[in-house]
């Protein structure tokens, strides 16, 4: 159990390091935000805010999106 917060990412921190690596990944598969939001039934708007650290994705949000860009959702998180 951690025991020093100080450590800890806040979650616009962890939101934007998500985010990016996202946008990276999505972009390296050549999706646009439109194609990757129509294929899991979320706006291009919900997309471009969680590649923007906006918003922190839903962990089921984070799912959909990995599965489609056909990535181990451990790869999008390690060494954050």
């Amino acid at each position: 159990m951690l025991t020093d917060n100080k450590n800890l990412l806040s979650r616009r921190e962890l939101g934007l390091l998500i985010g990016q690596r996202l946008k990276e990944i999505r972009i390296n598969r050549q999706l646009s935000q439109t194609n990757l939001s129509d294929s899991i039934g979320k706006s291009r708007g919900t997309i471009e805010r969680i590649e923007n650290g906006k918003v922190c994705p839903t962990y089921f949000t984070l799912y959909q999106i990995c599965f489609k860009l056909e990535v181990d959702i451990e790869l999008v998180i390690r060494g954050i």
